[in-house]
């Protein structure tokens, strides 16, 4: 039986607590863990490895510095370079 690998998606909440109580105390590897989820093991231990604190896995915190993460305001060139901002305009405004 094979299992279908999800491409792309965020993990939920839920799969941290799982990849938790999988990981930490069952002492599953990550491909188990991968599979359960519909993850790759390359996924779950860039997750693991991500949202650690102080060396531990802790799925309050990791969600937590996913959420900060995905709502950081980030470096936009556009904003910030009035060259790059000018050309873009006036790209625009020859359509």
């Amino acid at each position: 039986m094979t299992t279908k690998i999800k491409s792309f998606k965020h993990f939920t909440e839920e799969d941290r607590y799982t990849i938790y109580h999988m990981r930490f105390t069952e002492e599953r590897s990550l491909s188990e863990i991968g599979k359960f989820l519909g993850k790759s093991k390359s996924a779950v231990s860039t997750e693991i490895n991500r949202n650690s604190f102080k060396g531990k896995y802790i799925p309050m915190i990791a969600e937590k510095k996913y959420k900060t993460r995905l709502h950081k305001g980030g470096f936009c060139k556009i904003e910030s370079n009035q060259e790059i901002f000018d050309y873009i305009v006036n790209r625009l405004k020859k359509r």
